[in-house]
């Protein structure tokens, strides 16, 4: 396979149009982290804009990953703890996914983040309180709608939120840490009711952190800023980008590192503030187009054979997960064990140790 050198040396034509090194790397998608002069190449490229999520302080952009990282393991853990009552959420997690994520696509990141932190506060709440089956199986179809932004919003919030090689660190943390404490809680969980205040507290304290801390991470970007460049005409790729956005990218083109990084332009507005952060919509504008197009793409992949194949296998793998949480509690307090029900949650300690290992391997 030819490297990037062989083929900036070969002087490639493309329908006959001679191409410099930066836009053979924008065409391929190929993307070097390292400069020429050694830098670390910042991928995507930020702007100058204080608002861009990229341009957050380091402290900031954790706290941000641990309050995610939370809401994955509040989120995920809510409907894992009752035998019965998993398969069912468990869909309605997947129907979740289906509905908000291309309206965050259109809408935003962060209102569709707060309205699910909200209804999956208010509904810990209900179901602390529930009387019987029924009633406690519709409120965790609800619970299932908003937990399942944890699998697909969060991670998209974190990429936006951090470069290119600093993801691995950041998505191998978040892996390791859902799993560690959602293990903890659930070794920790005995009686079902309380459990569910204990998880309403959580629930609420992650949305009142999210409303501080938690900004908003969509933000127009010409597609050169997604291979390490600067935009030498905004918005000609592809990307429709306002006046306003024009002027974020108003800098030298070529590629951006930690040394050559645009400096901040208060004058494109003002970075998060407590009362921008109280606006749950502060600065985007919608876009349902976007929706739509997410949907088509979605529709058209999976008559891919290979995409097929990789939703099959992912829809097993999970279905074997729901599989094992409804049996390993029957299993262990059945005949040759005999634990008692207040120790199966024990059994998932040995989750702890794996992710510890898995995240480490992963970055």
């Amino acid at each position: 396979m030819s490297s990037v050198n062989d083929i900036e040396s070969a002087s490639p034509v493309i329908k006959g149009v001679p191409m410099s090194s930066e836009q053979i790397h924008a065409a391929t998608g190929t993307v070097n982290l390292i400069s020429d002069e050694k830098d670390v190449v910042l991928v995507p490229a930020p702007s100058s804009d204080p608002r861009d999520p990229l341009n957050l302080s380091t402290p900031r952009k954790w706290a941000i990953a641990v309050i995610l990282s939370l809401y994955y393991v509040e989120a995920g853990k809510s409907y894992n703890d009752i035998v019965h009552l998993i398969t069912i959420p468990t869909l309605s997690m997947g129907l979740g996914n289906l509905l908000f994520v291309p309206m965050a696509l259109a809408v935003g990141r962060r209102p569709i983040y707060l309205f699910s932190c909200a209804l999956l506060f208010i509904a810990c709440i209900i179901a602390g309180q529930n009387t019987n089956y029924e009633y406690h199986l519709a409120i965790r179809i609800v619970i299932g709608f908003a937990a399942g932004q944890s699998e697909a919003l969060v991670p998209l919030m974190l990429k936006e939120s951090f470069f290119l090689h600093e993801r691995a660190n950041i998505l191998s943390f978040q892996s390791s840490f859902q799993a560690i404490i959602g293990c903890a809680l659930s070794i920790c969980s005995s009686n079902i009711a309380a459990s569910y205040n204990v998880y309403a507290g959580i629930s609420g304290a992650i949305f009142v952190a999210s409303v501080l801390l938690v900004p908003e991470t969509k933000f127009d970007r010409p597609l050169e800023a997604y291979n390490g460049l600067t935009a030498t005409t905004p918005g000609a790729a592809g990307v429709n980008l306002s006046k306003e956005s024009v002027q974020r990218w108003e800098h030298p083109t070529g590629q951006v590192t930690e040394a050559t990084r645009p400096p901040l332009d208060h004058s494109l507005g003002k970075a998060w503030s407590l009362k921008t952060m109280l606006n749950p919509m502060p600065s985007v504008t919608v876009n349902w187009a976007e929706s739509w197009a997410l949907v088509k793409h979605m529709l058209t992949m999976i008559m891919f054979p290979n995409l097929f194949l990789v939703i099959i296998t992912n829809a097993w793998f999970l279905g074997v997960n729901v599989a094992q949480g409804t049996t390993y509690g029957t299993v262990l307090t059945g005949p040759g064990y005999h634990w008692a029900d207040k120790w199966t949650g024990v059994a998932q300690a040995g989750k702890s140790s794996q992710a510890t290992s898995s995240g480490a391997s992963l970055k």
